[in-house]
């Protein structure tokens, strides 16, 4: 019976013993017999006072959250008219513009025109540069792709050196993209940085920079420099820049194990570092995808600078330096100079260490990097368990029941599992109105704020579990049994990533302190002290917990918005006490307004799905020559395989007027690419075997415009018979000046490719035949050595030349957009490619 049907009010209820409560809470019940443990109701409309805290509750907490974010961290622009010592991203942002004005795949003639800029502006420093010209390949899956890289490099000799450091990014670009933050950004950074280096005392070490070739392919340039050049024996250390967007904060990303050095020297020579050890544990995709592995692979110590802000942009045609956040690039060469600096100055002929140099490390906002050694790690999760069953057992002997906790417990699963839920209905909403979902690196455009939306609606749901509990159980009773999912995750993370742990421990031991005051003063929660204690204590871990969700999110992107929803409850539930100032003066508000303000910003952002500049449509459009449709030419080689006695080799090269098909993908943008094409052939399956991505639905747009084209030339120049398997060289005179010819054996022809330009080529497990490979990057002629089964009379593949540029044989008309149309990267679309059936022969005169 509630004692305020008697007609009593608050005060006379005080006055007669009992405790008076402006919330949820229940008293203790631990001030003797004559205090009834009574909960009294709160008041039936919502006192000013209870109004006014809720309100600066939410205030504070979302003001600590946006001041813990690791976008804080980004300085301001430095203009160009500071002094050469000074690092000026104006100055960098006008590199920038004009290493990024096109893309510049390798054998695209941007490509070349920023090979020849880079090496003019390092010798307008003073430098004199060389370009390593080597062949190198990677293998997967069956197929491969071959490029002659040519890496720029440039050496700043030091005063003493001990070894020497590698400053590194790369130059190339992937083919629709015109590469300003992959790896524009980077590239800028390093040039003004040897201004800053070059106008200041020597260092005693050699800096070394190398601009790689290459990379988008699969880091070859990079691999080429630490298998062949002389240098690269003498880098004791190595800093990589890379970047997956146009914007968002440099995080520091290393692959040394022995890091205790370098992480020490990051957080004194480093005014804002963002870093934490998580990523080196969680971020291996990453690593692979920047390169960053090449210099793992080869034992050199290093370090990456890598920003994930904006990646709708990246390797897409958005990818622009308009889009990139010239802070963004301020943040990155502010801390390669500081880093430059500090390496150039070590005794790099030091070994790092052993394996008890490994810290584990944070960075927080005003104090900067935190670290601790990594061996730390288990005794710290088994100190965070003990302090937990303390609490268990103090909260027992002050009268608690502790199976009362499990309530806690039951209710921590049950917000971790509405925050997934949450999360698994933001994939199913992000697919069926963004029709470019997974179709870019961050899966949808805009996905910040659909990322936002799941954080408010996770927590929405965190805050009215937690108040239903209360209605019937104490604050402690749900906080220490809530605490048990978080301690038990942590033991899975610190055997598993130990280097990831402080992202739950630092926290965790914030919500301990927490408990402890639950636990020993609960009936003095409700004073203005205790709240004020209370939102510090909330600042301190949102400081460890936003950053690291920043980074969940980045590296997983909207497709994991299940984990990411589960990852936001179980972060939200290590501040739970602060809940209590939420859920008063009404439970609804607080999870209303959340889930309301959540569904909202990812409605808001529904318009600006398609047919507008912030949410382009992706478009494909291909034109295919396909000479399989006339009658098939053949290369014909004597039996024996006498390169004297060749037959003629196989095509016409006189420039003929050739028509072709239009191809495009189902779906939106469809419209668009058939708006070019002669109708005809509208709705066919396109064909396969095109050396373009797997399982893109290609359909035929119908004919395409008449074109000056040369087909191939396809010659035969050695064949001979091995232990019954047929080896036959060809050469291959492209007929396009594109950026790729590409060669695929016919499917039914038993056989694999085995060489390129005199290149062997093994696939990486050894077991998969290689049955097509890509040379990018021709020159002139190439050469293919195939390896035939069964010793055939005849075999057939397909010859295929890919020309990144159609516009300059087509027109421009046929590839013109306006803002609200991009085309689509991971289609490979505005390309032209020519495809021909090609047919062997052992028997002389056969055809």
């Amino acid at each position: 019976m509630d004692p305020r049907e008697l007609g009593l009010s608050a005060d006379d209820l005080e006055a007669l013993g009992y405790v008076r409560r402006e919330g949820p809470e229940e008293p203790s019940g631990t001030d003797g017999a004559e205090r009834q443990a009574v909960r009294v109701p709160p008041e039936t409309s919502p006192s000013a006072a209870a109004a006014r805290r809720w309100l600066w509750t939410a205030v504070l907490l979302l003001g600590a959250g946006w001041g813990a974010s690791s976008y804080r961290q980004l300085p301001d622009p430095v203009p160009a008219n500071r002094p050469d010592t000074v690092f000026s991203s104006g100055r960098a942002l006008s590199q920038l513009v004009e290493i990024a004005r096109a893309p510049r795949p390798p054998g695209s003639p941007e490509h070349e025109r920023v090979r020849v800029f880079l090496e003019d502006r390092l010798r307008a420093l003073g430098l004199e540069p060389e370009v390593q010209v080597a062949t190198a390949s990677t293998m997967a899956a069956g197929s491969a792709d071959v490029l002659t890289v040519r890496n720029v490099l440039v050496r700043l000799s030091g005063a003493a050196s001990s070894g020497a450091v590698l400053l590194t990014a790369h130059y190339d670009s992937a083919p629709l993209s015109p590469g300003a933050g992959d790896d524009g950004v980077g590239i800028a950074a390093i040039l003004e940085t040897l201004r800053v280096i070059g106008s200041s005392a020597p260092l005693q070490n050699d800096v070394i920079v190398l601009f790689t070739d290459g990379e988008v392919l699969g880091s070859m340039g990079a691999r080429a420099f630490a298998e062949e050049h002389p240098w690269a024996s003498e880098v004791g250390f190595a800093v990589s820049l890379d970047i997956r967007g146009v914007a968002g904060p440099a995080w520091v990303v290393e692959s040394e194990t022995h890091n205790a050095r370098v992480i020490r020297g990051l957080a004194s020579a480093v005014r804002r570092p963002v870093a934490h050890s998580l990523a080196q544990d969680v971020g291996g995709e990453l690593d692979r995808m920047t390169g960053l592995s090449v210099l793992r692979e080869y034992g050199t110590p290093a370090i990456g600078l890598l920003s994930l802000g904006g990646q709708e942009s990246h390797h897409g045609a958005l990818d622009t330096a308009e889009r990139v956040n010239e802070r963004t690039l301020a943040h990155y060469g502010q801390q390669l100079v500081a880093l430059t600096r500090w390496l150039g100055n070590q005794d790099l002929s030091v070994p790092s260490g052993t394996a008890e140099d490994s810290v584990a490390y944070f960075s927080l906002p005003v104090i900067g990097l935190v670290s601790y050694p990594a061996g730390w790690s288990l005794f710290v999760t088994i100190g965070l368990w003990l302090a937990w069953l303390s609490l268990v057992l103090i909260f027992r002997l002050r009268g608690g029941e502790p199976r009362r906790a499990l309530a806690g417990t039951a209710m921590a699963a049950a917000a971790i599992g509405s925050a997934a839920g949450a999360g698994e209905l933001m994939v199913r909403f992000l697919r069926s109105v963004h029709p470019e979902y997974g179709r870019l690196s961050g899966a949808v455009f805009n996905d910040g704020v659909h990322m936002a939306a799941l954080a408010a609606i996770s927590i929405g749901f965190v805050v009215l579990v937690y108040g239903i509990a209360r209605r019937r159980f104490e604050r402690a009773e749900l906080h220490l049994g809530a605490m048990l999912l978080p301690l038990g995750f942590l033991v899975w993370l610190t055997l598993d990533s130990p280097l990831a742990a402080p992202a739950l421990q630092v926290p965790l031991v914030i919500a301990l302190v927490f408990g402890a005051v639950v636990v020993f003063a609960e009936d003095r929660l409700g004073s203005k002290w205790a709240w004020v204690g209370s939102l510090v204590l909330c600042a301190c871990a949102l400081s460890v917990i936003v950053p690291s969700a920043e980074w969940v999110i980045a590296t997983l992107t909207p497709r994991g918005s299940v984990t990411i929803g589960a990852v936001l409850a179980l972060s939200a539930l290590l501040v739970l006490p602060i809940g209590d100032w939420l859920i008063v003066p009404r439970l609804w508000w607080t999870p209303a307004l959340a889930v309301i303000g959540g569904v909202a910003m990812a409605v808001l952002a529904m318009p600006w799905v398609q047919g507008e500049e912030r949410h382009p449509e992706l478009t494909s459009l291909i034109l295919l020559v396909d000479d399989t449709m006339s009658a098939t030419p053949s290369a014909v080689a004597p039996d024996g395989g006498d390169p004297a006695e060749l037959a003629d080799s196989l095509g016409v090269i006189t420039p003929r007027r050739a028509l072709g098909v239009w191809l495009t993908v189902e779906g939106p943008g469809e419209e668009w690419a058939r708006s070019w094409a002669v109708p005809g052939g509208v709705g066919e399956r396109g064909p396969d075997g095109l050396l373009l991505p797997d399982g893109v639905p290609w359909v035929v747009a119908g004919a395409g415009p008449g074109a000056e084209l040369s087909p191939s030339r396809v010659e035969i120049i050695e064949s001979t018979v091995v232990e019954g398997r047929w080896r036959v060289r060809v050469e291959v005179t492209p007929g396009l000046d594109g950026e790729m010819v590409g060669l695929r054996l016919a499917e039914g022809v038993p056989g694999d490719i085995v060489a390129v330009d005199g290149l062997t080529l093994t696939s990486q497990d050894g077991s998969l035949p290689l049955r097509s490979v890509r040379r990018w990057g021709t020159a002139g002629n190439a050469t293919f050595e195939l390896r035939l089964d069964a010793a055939p009379d005849s075999a057939f593949f397909d010859l295929l030349e890919h020309h990144l540029r159609p516009t300059e044989l087509l027109g421009e008309m046929f590839f013109e957009r306006d803002g609200t149309l991009i085309p689509d990267a991971s289609t490979g679309s505005d390309r032209l490619v020519q495809r021909t059936r090609v047919r062997i022969s052992r028997s002389e005169g056969s055809g």
